[in-house]
């Protein structure tokens, strides 16, 4: 939550100083870098959250490492990104918070910047849409003991949208694997599951073939919590729906069945795909980027790639009017051309959660900027777009939001 705060009113601060984020100009990069080694010093502070009131109260503990020394990555920095650290690192020089020895300052102040980030109901259904995309629904069975796990998984590199959802249900825990990068977000008390997971897919149902593996996980809840039956026929029952190891062919979410399983105008669409869940499906497996093409060109790129769920791409190329396409292993929905390139802008403007926001704000500011220069500057100034989206999506982060010390000077050393 912290580091979503801080990325957001940093890019409202570079867009009051009228910093762009343009790669042709020497200090743009080096803004972006303040603002993410900013992050990798704070990191370096236990965050705890005290809820007063009905105001969130942040309070930086200092850790053993508090006095961390970043002079050995600066000596990696470019002139001016030195000179840009040590003009604005400093408590008293971030553009989110003011911090007094050690403490930072209450503020009763919504993000502005993400008008539905606290509203419950856009929470469900972009829930529902995060889970369409990297959600899981697992029964299983060790020494003669059942258990289920609702799972919401990503790289450690979006760890601040798993703790978006943990703070959201007010339950479960993260968990951050060891070596692998990756983590989730984890559910497993029964009486957790039924109380706040299940609720929320009855009110919302999942839109793609993912539905399936629900259904029999919503069972095995009503099979585990039934006191009518035996040990020995809870486990029969339950046995019969582990069994159950792939999806149908062709399955279809019964709600499609609002539309005859058949989409053919973006007001279809609509009536079964909302905003919120839309957003969060992108979040899960939409990807903002820049493309390279023949002869050293580069245009913006949107794309939105399933194996399954054909009707759900389909619908969704309605809804933002790109083309839908498909072969032999995926299906997708993809675009670069301009115009549909600035109707996503639009769509998507102060929506995103996780990390995905930040690439869309990178993406977003050098379409627009990138239009100033001559066709051969353009393509040059979106090659170096390019490789700076690549350096962040290369982000690796602990439980505690850290990285390690080679990760930071891989991150901003020099070209």
């Amino acid at each position: 939550e912290y580091m979503e705060s801080y990325l957001s009113n940093s890019f409202e601060y570079l867009d009051n100083q009228k910093i762009s984020l343009d790669a042709r100009n020497s200090s743009t990069w080096s803004y972006l870098l303040v603002i993410l080694f900013s992050l990798v010093v704070y990191s370096k502070f236990a965050v705890k959250m005290v809820t007063t009131r009905g105001q969130f109260a942040w309070v930086l503990n200092q850790s053993n490492n508090q006095n961390f020394d970043y002079s050995d990555t600066t000596n990696t920095l470019s002139e001016t990104t030195r000179e840009t650290l040590s003009k604005t690192l400093g408590p008293s020089t971030l553009p989110v918070h003011k911090a007094v020895e050690g403490k930072i300052r209450v503020s009763n102040k919504k993000n502005k910047k993400n008008k539905f980030k606290d509203n419950k109901e856009w929470f469900k259904q972009w829930l529902v849409g995060i889970v369409d995309g990297d959600g899981s629904f697992t029964i299983t069975c060790s020494n003669q003991k059942w258990s289920l796990e609702f799972k919401v998984a990503q790289s450690t590199y979006n760890l601040r949208m798993l703790y978006y959802i943990k703070k959201m249900l007010s339950v479960g825990t993260i968990h951050v694997e060891k070596g692998n990068n990756k983590a989730s977000y984890r559910l497993r008390n029964v009486e957790h599951i039924r109380k706040y997971i299940i609720p929320i897919f009855e009110q919302y149902p999942l839109l793609t073939s993912k539905h399936y593996k629900y259904v029999l996980f919503r069972e095995a809840v009503q099979i585990l919590r039934n006191k009518d039956l035996t040990k020995s026929e809870k486990n029969h029952k339950l046995l019969l729906l582990e069994d159950v190891k792939s999806i149908p062919n062709n399955y279809i979410s019964p709600r499609w069945a609002l539309l005859n399983n058949l989409v053919c105008t973006k007001e279809e669409a609509m009536k079964v795909v909302s905003k919120a869940w839309l957003i969060g499906f992108t979040e899960a497996e939409g990807s903002f980027f820049i493309r390279k093409k023949d002869q050293g060109r580069y245009r913006h790129a949107f794309r939105i790639t399933q194996k399954l769920d054909k009707i759900v791409l389909i619908a969704i190329s309605h809804i933002l009017n790109i083309p839908y396409k498909e072969d032999k292993t995926y299906n997708r929905v993809t675009t670069m051309k301009s115009s549909n390139i600035s109707n996503i802008i639009r769509y998507y403007s102060e929506t995103l959660v996780g990390m995905k926001s930040l690439e869309y704000k990178i993406w977003r500011r050098s379409f627009t900027k990138g239009h100033k220069y001559s066709v051969k500057e353009r393509h040059e100034y979106l090659e170096k777009i390019q490789e700076q989206m690549r350096k962040i999506r290369s982000i690796r982060l602990d439980k505690n939001f850290q990285l390690s010390h080679n990760a930071v000077i891989r991150l901003f050393k020099k070209d």
